[in-house]
C-alpha cells in the first residue's frame, strides 16, 4: 500500500518525576509574591517530549512513475530494500527528551514573609537538551558487512579451484593435449594387447589421463557444493565497542537561582541567607552510544543447472575411466573424446564467472544500522542557601534518548546506484525487483532519508 515519512510528537508523563503525583499534567506552576502583589511566571515543564519519524501507510496515494534515475533507484533502496517478507521494516527514529531537577517543588520565603517563592529550583537557567550528531552509516555499515559478512561462494570456488591445480602440480591441459591423447589411444589400440606390457608407453599415459580427469574431478566437486547452497540465507549481527564519554569543568560564580524557567528572582536576595548568590559551578556531560548492525545474507552463485547437468555427464565418464581395467578398446569406447574437451572448457568458463562475479555473488536481503544513544547534561551549583532551610546542592539535568534505524541497500550502504553493475542489475531482476533493463518498480510517496 502506498505511503510515506511522517513526524510525530507527543509530551507524555515523566514517571521518574517527583511532581508526578501533585502535578499530574506534569507542569509545575511558579508562584511569585512581592511588594504585595503577584508576578504572573512560566510554569516548569517536567513532561517527557517524543517525536518519532516514520513510514506510514496511507490509502489513496498515487504512486510516482518508474524510477530510471540513479537517484530515484537509491530512494528506493533506502525506502524499501528488497520487496520481500524477510524485510518488513523502513528508515527509523524516535527521540525522548526531558529534564530532572533536584528541587522540583519548594516553598521560599523572606525573614519578614513579605516575599515568598515557590516553584521548581533551576540553577543558571538549566542545560539545554543535549544533541547528536547523525550516524555515519557508511563507516558503521560497511565496517560491519566486511566483518561478519560471509566469504563470497564465488570467490571462494576460485581460489579452491587455483589451490587444487597447485597442489597436484599439473597446469589444467588445453585443447591441444587432449589432440595428442586422443591419437595415442588410437595409436595403442592399432598396437595390440601385448603394448600392454611396455611400461614406459602404455602406463605413463595412462598416469597422465587419471591426473588430469582427477584434477576435473576435484574441481567439479567443489562447483557442485558451492551450488548446493546457492541461494540459501544467514542472518548476521556486529555489535560495536559502546562509546561512553564524559567531561567535567567548575568554576566559582555568583548567580542568583530562578524558581521556574524565567530569569525572575535575580535581584531577589532577601531569600538568600547573607543575601549571597556566590558558589561553585559545575557543568557536566555524559554519553553513550550502542551500534550494532543485523543483515541477512544470500548467496547467489553461478554457473546454474545447465553446467551442474553436464558435470553430471562428465562425472560419469570420468568413474567409467577410473574404475574399470583400462585397456585400449575400452578407453577407445569413451570416445567421442570431445566429452573431455568440454568439460575442460565448461569448467574453465565456471572459474572465469566465479572470478567475476565474486563482489556480486553475495546480496543482503535486509540490512539494518541501529544505533540508540544516550546524553545527560548537568548543571550543579553549590553553596548558597535560602532563609527557608533550603540547601543545595541544586542539580539540573537534560537527557536525550535517541533511538534510530537506517536501511542498507542489498550491496550494502552508501552504495552509488549509478555504479550498479550488469551483473548486480541481474542479480536484482533475478529477485524480481527490477522491471526492465536498469528500473525498478514505483516507489511510493514519502520523503526520503537525509
Amino acid at each position: 500500500m502506498p505511503g510515506g515519512y511522517s513526524l510525530k510528537a507527543r509530551d507524555l508523563p515523566n514517571p521518574l518525576s517527583k511532581t508526578s503525583e501533585s502535578f499530574p499534567d506534569g507542569m509545575v506552576p511558579t508562584k511569585l509574591f512581592r511588594f504585595g502583589g503577584a508576578i504572573p511566571a512560566a510554569s516548569t515543564d517536567h513532561r517527557v517530549h517524543q517525536e518519532t519519524w516514520s513510514f506510514r501507510t496511507t490509502r489513496g496515494s498515487e504512486d510516482l512513475p518508474d524510477l530510471t534515475s540513479g537517484g530515484e533507484i537509491l530512494r528506493y533502496f533506502l525506502r524499501q530494500g528488497v520487496p520481500n517478507d524477510l524485510d518488513t521494516g523502513h528508515d527509523f527514529w524516535t527521540t525522548k527528551s526531558f529534564r530532572e531537577y533536584s528541587h522540583s517543588d519548594v516553598f521560599l520565603s523572606s525573614a519578614s514573609g513579605t516575599t515568598t517563592a515557590r516553584g521548581t529550583i533551576i540553577p543558571f537557567g538549566g542545560p539545554p537538551i543535549p544533541t547528536v550528531s547523525p550516524l555515519d552509516v557508511n563507516f558503521y555499515g560497511n565496517r560491519a558487512i566486511s566483518r561478519v559478512s560471509p566469504t563470497s561462494p564465488n570467490a571462494n570456488l576460485a581460489q579452491t579451484s587455483a589451490e587444487i591445480i597447485r597442489e597436484k602440480g599439473i597446469a589444467l591441459p588445453g585443447t591441444s593435449l587432449f589432440l595428442w591423447l586422443e591419437s595415442r589411444a588410437l595409436f595403442y589400440r592399432s598396437l595390440g594387447k601385448e603394448y600392454l606390457n611396455l611400461s614406459f608407453g602404455w602406463v605413463p599415459f595412462l598416469n597422465d589421463m587419471y591426473k588430469i580427469v582427477r584434477q576435473m574431478l576435484d574441481i567439479t566437486e567443489e562447483i557442485q557444493k558451492y551450488s548446493a547452497i546457492s541461494q540459501t540465507s544467514t542472518v548476521r549481527r556486529y555489535d560495536f565497542q559502546p562509546i561512553q564519554n564524559t567531561t567535567s569543568n567548575s568554576n566559582m560564580a555568583s548567580q542568583a537561582l530562578n524558581i521556574g524557567p524565567d530569569s525572575n528572582i535575580d535581584n531577589w536576595y532577601e531569600l538568600y541567607e547573607n543575601g549571597s548568590t556566590t558558589g561553585k559551578f559545575t557543568n557536566e556531560s555524559s554519553s553513550f552510544e550502542k551500534i550494532y548492525f543485523k543483515g541477512r545474507f544470500m548467496f547467489k552463485i553461478n554457473p546454474g543447472n545447465g553446467l551442474l547437468d553436464k558435470l553430471q555427464a562428465y562425472e560419469q565418464f570420468s568413474n567409467k575411466l577410473l574404475g574399470t581395467r583400462i585397456t585400449p578398446s575400452v578407453l577407445w569406447e569413451l570416445t567421442p573424446w570431445s566429452w573431455l574437451t568440454d568439460w575442460f572448457i565448461d569448467v574453465q568458463s565456471a572459474l572465469q564467472v566465479a572470478g567475476m562475479f565474486q563482489d556480486d555473488g553475495l546480496i543482503m536481503q535486509y540490512a539494518y544500522l541501529m544505533r540508540e544513544t544516550h546524553r545527560v547534561n548537568t548543571y550543579t551549583f553549590e553553596g548558597p542557601s535560602f532563609v527557608s532551610g533550603i540547601r543545595g546542592p541544586f542539580h539540573a539535568s537534560s537527557y536525550l534518548i535517541r533511538k534510530e534505524r537506517v536501511r542498507g541497500t542489498p550491496f550494502g550502504f552508501g552504495i552509488n546506484p549509478e555504479g550498479i553493475s550488469p551483473q548486480k542489475w541481474a542479480i536484482l531482476a533475478a529477485l524480481a525487483i527490477s522491471k526492465g533493463p536498469n528500473r525498478l518498480p514505483r516507489l511510493p510517496q514519502g520523503e526520503p532519508t537525509d
